[in-house]
């Protein structure tokens, strides 16, 4: 009987050793801001014809490899002259490990 209590005791020891490892607060899932794996953008991009209110900075990259300068209406963020830098709309296919769920493109979106 002794035996017994002794071999459960051990166990429920390790159970709860193995229950505080698991513990939020040391939780592997992320290592300095970031998740260990990725996972897919949440963003939605949004189609080129729809318009915003205000005018934002395009999104586009000269030939000189600078951030454009122009100011757009288009809802994708990119002026007439770098439409076709615009990624298609729909669900953002871009892998991030940002915690925030948004990719490099979208991170702007948390601010």
């Amino acid at each position: 009987m002794k035996y017994l209590l002794k071999i459960m005791f051990i166990c429920l020891f390790f159970l709860i050793i193995g229950c505080t490892k698991n513990s939020t607060e040391n939780n592997t899932d992320f290592i300095n801001g970031e998740l260990l794996h990725p996972i897919q953008c949440k963003a939605v991009n949004l189609s080129c014809d729809d318009k915003l209110e205000k005018s934002v900075q395009c999104k586009g990259i000269t030939q000189a490899k600078e951030r454009c300068k122009n100011n757009t209406t288009n809802a994708c963020n990119y002026c007439y002259l770098h439409i076709d830098q615009a990624p298609p709309p729909g669900q953002c296919l871009n892998q991030t490990k940002n915690v925030s769920g948004y990719c490099e493109y979208h991170k702007d979106l948390v601010k």
